[in-house]
C-alpha cells in the first residue's frame, strides 16, 4: 500500500517534481499519505483499525519513504487497545529502476522495521493474535477464490494487485511481545515482562520467496511477525502449545 502510494503518486513525472519541489507543499502530502494508510489498511488486516502517527519522504533516484508509531488495533471482542506498534519502518525503492519498468515492478532496496512491539492478549478459548491471523486468512482466502473464479470465467487473472513488489533485504529487529490475559470480553488485561523475538534477517528476499503483489507482501509480513510472537511465547511460557503453530517455517509455509 504504502510502496505503491509513494511510486505511483509520483507516477512517470517524479523527475520534474523533486525537481520543483517546494517544501510548503510536504506536509499537505505527508496529511494525504497518513489519511490514506488509515483508510486503506484496515482492507488488508482483517477490519483491524491502523494508526499512524507521523509519515516523511524523500524523492529522488532512490526514493524512501519513513513511518513512525505504524499501529494495528484488536479486533473485537478483545479491548481496543494496540495489538502492534512498529516504532520506525523505513522503505527504500529504487525509484529510477521502477519507473524503467513503467510501474510493472517496484524495485525495493529494503523494508527495515526498527522497534515492533506486540500486545499478546489471551482469552479463554483464543488470543487476540489468532483472532487477527483467523481474520486475515479468511480474507486470504477469499480472495484467492475469486481470482480462480475470474480466471475460470475469463481465462484471465483478475489483475486488481497493483505492481509486483520486487524486495532486495527485509530487516526487523527489536521485537518483543508483552503478555496480557483477559477472561471477560472487554476486560483489561493483566501484563506480564516483555518477551523477545527473535529478529528476522533476509537477504535476496525476491530471489527466494519470488515477487508478490503489495497486498500479499503486508499480509505475509504482518501474519509472520504475529506468527513469530506467538511461537515466542509459546516457547517462554508455554501455554496453549496446540493452539499456535511454530514460527519455524514463517516464510516458506507461503510456497
Amino acid at each position: 500500500m504504502v510502496l505503491t502510494l509513494l511510486v505511483l503518486g509520483s507516477g512517470g513525472a517524479a523527475v520534474a517534481w523533486v525537481a520543483t519541489w517546494k517544501d510548503y507543499a510536504k506536509p499537505w502530502v505527508q496529511r494525504q499519505l497518513v489519511a490514506a494508510i488509515e483508510k486503506k489498511g484496515p482492507d488488508f488486516l482483517g477490519g483491524s483499525v491502523v494508526v499512524v502517527e507521523e509519515v516523511d519522504f524523500k524523492l529522488g533516484g532512490v526514493s524512501s519513504l519513513t513511518l513512525k508509531g505504524l499501529t494495528i488495533r484488536n479486533l473485537e471482542p478483545y479491548p481496543a487497545e494496540d495489538l502492534m506498534k512498529l516504532d520506525d519502518l523505513v522503505v527504500t525503492v529504487d525509484m529510477k529502476t521502477t519507473l524503467k519498468s513503467k510501474l510493472k515492478k517496484v524495485l525495493v532496496d529494503s523494508v527495515c522495521i526498527k522497534g515492533c512491539h506486540l500486545a499478546y492478549d489471551r482469552g479463554v478459548t483464543s488470543s487476540n493474535l489468532t483472532n487477527l491471523l483467523d481474520k486475515m486468512q479468511e480474507k486470504d482466502g477469499d480472495d484467492n477464490s475469486a481470482d480462480k473464479a475470474t480466471l475460470k470465467d475469463t481465462g484471465k487473472k483478475e489483475e486488481d494487485g497493483g505492481p509486483d513488489i520486487v524486495l532486495a533485504t527485509l530487516s526487523i529487529t527489536e521485537i518483543w511481545v508483552k503478555v496480557g490475559v483477559h477472561l471477560m470480553e472487554g476486560a483489561a488485561s493483566q501484563g506480564v515482562p516483555g518477551v523477545p523475538v527473535p529478529s528476522i534477517d533476509i537477504k535476496n528476499f525476491s530471489e527466494k520467496f519470488g515477487e508478490l503483489t503489495l497486498q500479499k507482501f503486508i499480509v505475509m509480513l504482518v501474519e509472520d511477525i504475529l506468527k513469530g510472537g506467538l511461537g515466542a511465547v509459546t516457547g517462554v511460557f508455554g501455554m496453549a502449545g496446540g493452539m499456535v503453530e511454530s514460527s519455524t517455517s514463517w516464510f516458506s509455509n507461503w510456497f
